[in-house]
This record gives structure tokens, C-alpha cells and sequence, in this order.
């Protein structure tokens, strides 16, 4: 008895260094970078924010040595915890590029890259996929009304029209930007890495304004300057953003 019992103990000590060595929880400071596999989470504690890497749902990536038509793309889900709520969301990196895509969820932005990259005549196992992903604050340009107050060259900006209102949010749940153009109502898309911000497929209503004299032609720069932008500077109640051949528009939280 005292031998099966000794041999019991040793067992239950082996079970529990083996299963030590699987770290499913891993705590982390935004900002800094971890690597998750399927099934674990990373903490940011200080931020009550939680992502578990849940599963690659497909992978159609164009593998190392193909000949492709697509570049296509790798699809994760996650589920993200925050502020005791949870969200699944859904990733996706295109293919043909080993480079960190930005996503954004409330107010983080999630930098990841799924690896390994797919290789031709190779399999990759489930078990073999991790996520390398950085948890960081959203710039502060995201998730507050701005007012245009000025746009053009730089050094030599004009103010708006007096009587008319362009404005722009930036969405971060959904990506999008939005707002008046002054006359009409606009959308898009935009992606921030770092400082850099682009805006595309943007859409607007065809209405006509006949007044104050000059807005239709003012709404054509500002959708023009948008589509072009490259980066941006903000703080709380300000925000720059530079566009192409140096033209600039700038905003402020303020309605006046």
C-alpha cells in the first residue's frame, strides 16, 4: 500500500509540472508584444481588457513557391473580454505579406500577424498556428466628433465658410469615418499605423447646396484633401491632419 501510494504521488507531480509547462493565461503591459497559441489568452490587467486567440477558421493564403491569381487571406477569431463584457471579434490577414496588420477594437488597437506563413506542399497543424499580437491605447483622434475649422497649404490655411459645418469621426469599433461635408454626408474607411492614417472607399450623398456662396466647391476640396490623407497629430481638442503636396486639415473638438 505504502509503495502504490508513494508511486501515486510521484504520478499526480508529474501530471502537475506537465501541465505547468502549458501557460494558457499570460499577463502583459500594453504596447508590448506576446505570442499567443490557440486557446491561450493574454491580460492587460491595468486595462480590464482580455483577448483569448480562439481559432483559425481559414487559411487560403498564398503559400511560399505557388503561382497565385489571389493573394488570399487568413481568418482568426478571438474573444475579447472587457470591462467584464465579452465580444467575439474577428481578424483577417491577407496574404502575399508577412507584415503586422492594425485592427481596432473600442478604444485599442490590436497589432497581429499569423504565423507560420503557409509553405507549398506543406500542412500546417492547428496546433502549430500562434498569433503575435500587441495590445496598445487608440490614438486620440478616434471616437470624438471633430469641426473642421481650417484647410490648405500648409502656412497658408483658409477658414471655413461662415455658416456651414464639416465634421469627421473616426469609428474605431467599425473603421470607419464619417460625417457632414458641409453640404452632403460622407463615409470611408480608414487604417492608423502609428502616426500614419489612410482613408478609402469613400462615398457621399448628391445633394446640391446653393448656399452660403463657395460650399460646394469647399466640400470638393475637403473630400479631396481626406482621400489623400497620410498622417496625422492629435491631442484632446485638437487634430492635424497632413495630406498629400503639403495640405493639411485641421479640426478641433470645439463647435465654434
Amino acid at each position: 500500500m505504502r509503495i502504490f501510494a508513494i508511486l501515486f504521488s510521484i504520478l499526480m507531480l508529474s501530471l502537475s509540472f506537465g501541465c505547468a509547462g502549458q501557460v494558457d493565461k499570460i499577463t502583459a503591459n500594453l504596447g508590448q508584444e506576446v505570442e499567443l497559441k490557440i486557446g491561450q489568452t493574454v491580460s492587460i490587467e491595468e486595462e480590464q481588457i482580455k483577448v483569448k486567440f480562439i481559432e483559425v477558421v481559414n487559411d487560403s493564403r498564398c503559400a511560399k513557391g505557388a503561382i497565385c491569381i489571389w493573394q488570399g487571406e487568413v481568418t482568426c477569431v478571438l474573444d475579447i473580454t472587457y470591462l467584464n463584457s465579452t465580444y467575439q471579434k474577428t481578424i483577417i490577414q491577407p496574404g502575399l505579406t508577412q507584415e503586422p496588420i492594425i485592427d481596432v477594437f473600442k478604444g485599442y488597437m490590436l497589432t497581429f500577424n499569423v504565423q507560420p506563413y503557409p509553405e507549398l506542399g506543406k500542412d500546417i497543424k492547428t496546433s502549430e498556428y500562434r498569433l503575435q499580437l500587441v495590445i496598445d491605447k487608440n490614438p486620440m483622434l478616434e471616437d470624438t466628433k471633430w469641426f473642421l475649422r481650417s484647410y490648405g497649404e500648409q502656412g497658408n490655411l483658409k477658414d471655413i465658410i461662415e455658416g456651414t459645418e464639416i465634421t469627421a469621426t473616426f469609428n474605431s469599433s467599425e473603421g470607419q469615418v464619417g460625417g457632414s461635408a458641409g453640404c452632403n454626408i460622407y463615409g470611408g474607411r480608414y487604417q492608423i499605423i502609428g502616426s500614419t492614417l489612410s482613408i478609402s472607399e469613400i462615398y457621399f450623398t448628391e445633394m446640391a447646396c446653393m448656399s452660403p456662396e463657395g460650399v460646394m466647391e469647399q466640400e470638393q476640396e475637403f473630400l479631396s484633401m481626406l482621400s489623400n490623407a497620410q498622417s496625422f497629430q492629435a491631442d484632446d481638442t485638437t487634430l492635424t491632419i497632413f495630406c498629400s503636396v503639403g495640405q493639411q486639415l485641421y479640426f478641433t473638438t470645439a463647435t465654434r
